[in-house]
């Protein structure tokens, strides 16, 4: 066993002392499961542990409509050839800014607006997918480089389901452990940009977005 894994080991160990609302997946890193199908409108997996849609009763999110179901919504855009618009979190400086004004103009683009021939995963992920851009939450950049560690927790919460180029709707999802359940959070890939780049987390890859794309629905 490295080093570092040993040491992610004792932090986890320490985790759990501190607090009750430790991830089972994580103090028990063999149980974790990738596998999620749907039964009925229910995600469940594999430990038979419920996924919350965002919006649905009991996720802890109040939806302006009916809960987001990633693939519901995903079909739909495709059927009705749309790119996907998130009303729950709109491209606007509302999703930016609480209380501050805007200190310049923000243009939010699609990543196939951003660059050429963009990638969700670029050769697989690691920590260098992790890069600052101008917020100050390096202790969520810590957290996503080192979940990149775990390839069956990283997948749990980043599903390899999504990509650009196969059912392509400009709509991805994440799961997050969070008040003692996990949700499933759906974005639109409207990604905010000054001068045509990335203003927040980004891959050193310029053609690479989970982490871009992570970010936003932690924010949202």
């Amino acid at each position: 066993m490295s080093s570092i894994a040993k040491e992610l080991i004792i932090l986890k160990s320490q985790t759990k002392k501190r607090s009750n609302m430790v991830v089972p997946s994580l103090t028990h890193p063999k149980r974790i499961t990738i596998t999620f199908s749907k039964r009925g409108t229910t995600l469940i997996n594999n430990n038979n542990v419920k996924t919350f849609k965002f919006g649905e009763k009991g996720s802890g999110f109040k939806s302006k409509g009916e809960p987001q179901d990633f693939y519901t919504l995903r079909d739909q855009n495709l059927e009705n050839g749309t790119m996907f618009e998130d009303p729950e979190f709109p491209a606007d400086d509302r999703s930016l800014f609480f209380s501050q004004r805007p200190d310049r103009y923000y243009e939010w683009k699609r990543p196939h607006e951003i660059c050429d021939n963009p990638q969700f995963f670029v050769e697989g992920y690691s920590r260098f997918d992790v890069q600052q851009g101008e917020l100050g939450d390096c202790w969520l950049l810590a957290a996503a480089a080192n979940l990149t560690l775990y390839n069956r927790l990283f997948l749990q919460i980043v599903p390899d389901d999504q990509e650009f180029d196969d059912k392509y709707a400009g709509i991805f999802h994440f799961r997050f452990w969070q008040y003692g359940r996990w949700v499933d959070v759906v974005i639109d890939d409207r990604l905010p940009t000054y001068n045509g780049q990335l203003i927040f987390l980004h891959s050193t890859e310029d053609n690479e977005f989970w982490s871009a794309l992570l970010e936003k629905a932690y924010a949202k």
